[in-house]
């Protein structure tokens, strides 16, 4: 802690200087609240590294006790590419400090930035939609809602508190908007079930509810559907837009149903308009367009006008929405179907912002029908999901939410960036405005979090190591050229090497194949005619019934795979290595073309398959694993049937029964020697760590527990000399376990996220967490060195 203020300085100035100087024991021990009002005065760029460290997890930790909010700090650090403060973190005492330390050696930081603001929790569910409004004494409001609770909540933005939940709605919502209503802000809220919604956002009351499925025309080609595929809850609204038409608030919205595999969404071009003071319906106008429509509005030329576009089009259309009839030549020029648009001025035009699947963003010029300037790019390959306007330093900016979670933002007039890229995965919507002064990006995530942005002009804080742009699934530890290295497989369709001692990139990562597989669920890792070698296993993006899994073997020495293609099989999801008569193999599960559980045996030198599937689990096998038994290799399986299975690796025999006990899916299995005795370890969704003598197939009591989620990992060691267990979950933790006592010794490390993979390297531990890489340096070794 800091020793105090001089008489001189403010007991308030002594408390921005402890933030501002990154004081570690401040940060641990201090009110979170308290730290939180004083993170936007913290001075520096020390205060601005502080800041985003301290807001990277605060929703986490600002409830938690210090431990735990020590060990998110600590992590958050590193991910921000501050070492050096993460270890200060790491290092402040705590009562009761005891049992084994653990250090955050590195981190990457794909997913950190230093523009955000703060995350607001209350949504139970995921988040699909978001609007911001201003109260009438000039608050600036986020409204948001999703699926799941059937609930929308409204957020002051300036403080982050909830002020009004309309719940329960007789649907989930699926699209927001907001405008006036007899001079009061409304939030518009268009749900699951083919209804608006209309909530006074001063008050909190609900309005008024409209049902759009009787408007003429909404529905327009229904009678074509085949018997049965229509039902009421089968539609839901796609787009909302609000006007003001002939004096009156109008709402205008477009529907579209929920199955893809019928391209329904081709039939339903109509936009209808409803009264938002008494819900009638007023007049729909029939787009003319294919696949999901979507809509803004704005005035032109003292006439209000509908802008649409569409997924099955590349065209823009405007309409009179008076009259309902064309309101000049279509907006033409982006290459793929729209997802998105808005609408604002510039210099007094109207002017209106498009979004495609193309990947761009567009500007128009609504009284020329020309476009502004040239095209606004994101990052390549993704897609425009969301997009908004506000105003920074009295310009327009158009903010734009990327498929896979990036935030872009440049200036309307000019095209100019105006914020690096950054990342705000699993946005699921995005909304923009400007809170005290300051311009800012709303994000409605999937996990139930929203999320605000500073868009504002700042210098960077930390230098953080990027990573992955998927969720991390696997690791392993190998050694390549002398130096140690882990290997991180994501869902992606990538796998990245990280030097282990420095936490940098070990050359540039190992690209699956882009175009057809989807994701790397597991690696492993062997040495293969004396060459350090990965083995993957991933899953295809094919069409349906053809086979979807993959085996695919790597030279690390080159990062080039080996052999022309991968290996196509059914669905694979984990793989092991072991040595059979001196000959490297792999063991990967999954399942067959039945769906039925099954194994195989890889030879490594060759690629060759060896025998047949091994057959006998009811269901997917979730996870393997490899040790010696009587001296020869077995296979050690857990599968979505709740059991465990041991397999002869050289006969591909199952040995004994299945082991029973887990009364919910088996995720996680790993292998040691405890006292002699060979054991496997299993864990899974009854959140317990069960361990088995393999010799006779006896589970050894107790049960290891204390997880309070599905055990999604494990992995075992050595710490002073003892066997132990290592076990991640979803309930965001890392535990060790001694096997002799079956207890768990220290405290358990608490992440950011479910914990996606874990690995044991010499005095260390890997764990990956959402698409993040960590390794964390301790007093523990692997049962055998990975590399020798």
């Amino acid at each position: 802690m800091s020793e105090g203020p001089t008489p001189d300085v403010s007991e308030a100035d002594s408390v921005v200087m402890d933030v501002g100087s990154a004081d570690p024991g401040f940060l641990v021990h201090a009110d979170p609240a308290r730290v939180q009002a004083l993170l936007d005065g913290a001075p520096g760029p020390t205060g601005r590294l502080t800041a985003a460290v301290y807001r990277e997890s605060a929703h986490l930790h600002r409830d938690a006790d210090a431990r735990v909010r020590r060990d998110l700090l600590a992590l958050d650090a590193a991910r921000h590419g501050a070492p050096g403060l993460a270890a200060r973190i790491a290092s402040v005492p705590l009562p009761g400090d005891g049992g084994h330390e653990w250090k955050v050696a590195w981190a990457t930081g794909s997913e950190t930035s230093p523009r955000l603001l703060a995350t607001l929790t209350g949504h139970e569910e995921g988040l699909s939609a978001v609007a911001t409004a201003t109260t009438r004494d000039g608050r600036a409001v986020a409204v948001t809602g999703g699926y799941g609770e059937s609930s929308v909540r409204a957020w002051d933005l300036a403080t982050g508190e909830q002020i009004h939940v309309w719940s329960p709605l007789a649907e989930d919502v699926w699209v927001l908007t907001t405008t006036e209503l007899d001079g009061c802000p409304v939030v518009v809220a268009g749900t699951y079930g083919n209804t608006i919604q209309v909530g006074d956002l001063a008050g909190g009351r609900p309005i008024r509810r409209i049902d759009t499925a009787p408007c003429p025309g909404i529905l327009s080609g229904l009678e074509s559907l085949p018997e049965g595929m229509w039902y009421p809850g089968g539609i839901y609204l796609n787009s909302l837009a609000c006007a003001v038409l002939d004096g009156r608030p109008v709402v205008v919205s477009t529907v579209q149903t929920d199955d893809s595999d019928t391209d329904v969404c081709q039939d339903f071009p109509v936009a209808a308009v409803h009264d938002l003071a008494t819900g009638r319906h007023v007049t729909s106008i029939p787009t003319g367009h294919t696949g999901a429509v979507h809509l803004a509005t704005t005035m032109l030329e003292g006439r209000p006008v509908l802008v649409t576009g569409s997924s099955g089009d590349t065209e823009a259309r405007l309409w009179d929405l008076a009259t309902g009839r064309p309101a000049g030549e279509p907006l033409t020029g982006h290459t793929e179907g729209l997802t998105v648009m808005a609408t604002t001025t510039l210099d007094g035009r109207p002017v209106a912002v498009t979004g495609s699947y193309d990947g761009t963003v567009r500007r128009w010029d609504l009284g020329t029908r020309k476009p502004i300037g040239e095209v606004l790019t994101g990052r390549t390959r993704h897609w425009v999901a969301d997009l908004d306007v506000t105003m920074l330093d009295g310009r327009p900016v158009v903010c734009a939410l990327l498929d896979g979670g990036t935030v872009c933002g440049w200036d309307l007039a000019t095209g100019r960036p105006v914020v690096e890229p950054f990342t705000a995965r699993d946005a699921g919507a995005l909304a923009a405005t400007v809170v005290e002064g300051r311009p800012v990006a709303v994000t409605a995530m999937e996990d139930g979090t929203v999320r605000l942005w500073d868009l504002s002009p700042q210098p960077p804080a930390g230098t953080p190591v990027g990573g992955h742009f998927g969720t991390i699934r696997s690791t392993a530890i190998t050694k390549v050229a002398g130096r140690p290295v882990a290997l991180t497989g994501c869902a992606h369709g990538e796998m990245h090497r990280w030097d282990l001692t420095t936490g940098q990139p070990n050359g540039t990562p190992l690209v699956t194949d882009a175009e057809s597989e989807a994701a790397v669920h597991a690696v492993a890792t062997a040495t293969v005619n004396g060459h350090p070698t990965a083995v993957t296993v991933g899953q295809r993006s094919v069409p349906w019934g053809a086979p979807s899994g993959t085996v695919r073997r790597w030279d690390l020495n080159t990062g080039e795979p080996v052999g022309a293609a991968p290996v196509a099989i059914p669905q694979a999801h984990t793989v092991a290595t072991a040595v059979l008569d001196g000959r490297p193999l792999a063991v990967t599960g999954g399942f067959d073309d039945g769906y039925s559980g099954e194994l195989r045996r890889w030879d490594l030198a060759t690629g060759h398959q060896i025998g047949d599937p091994l057959a006998g689990h009811d269901g997917f096998v979730q996870a393997v694993a490899t040790t010696m038994l009587d001296g020869g290799p077995v296979a050690v399986s857990g599968g979505q049937d709740s059991t465990v299975r041991i397999w002869d690796v050289r006969t591909g025999q199952q040995i004994g029964a299945p082991l029973t006990g887990h009364t919910g899916r088996v995720e996680a299995v790993a292998a040691a020697v405890v006292a002699g005795r060979t054991v496997a370890l299993s864990g899974g969704e009854d959140s317990r760590v069960r361990m088995w003598d393999l010799a006779d197939g006896t589970e050894l009591l107790p049960a290891l527990t204390g997880h309070t989620g599905t055990v999604t990992v494990l992995a075992t060691g050595l710490v002073d000399g003892r066997p132990v267990a290592v076990s991640g979950g979803d309930d965001r933790t890392v535990r060790l376990w001694d096997l002799i006592t079956r207890e768990e010794t220290g405290v358990p490390l608490t992440f950011p996220e479910t914990i996606g993979a874990l690995a044991v390297a010499p005095d260390g531990l890997m764990v990956c967490f959402g698409f993040e890489a960590a390794f964390l340096t301790g007093p523990i070794s692997p049962l055998e060195s990975p590399l020798q």
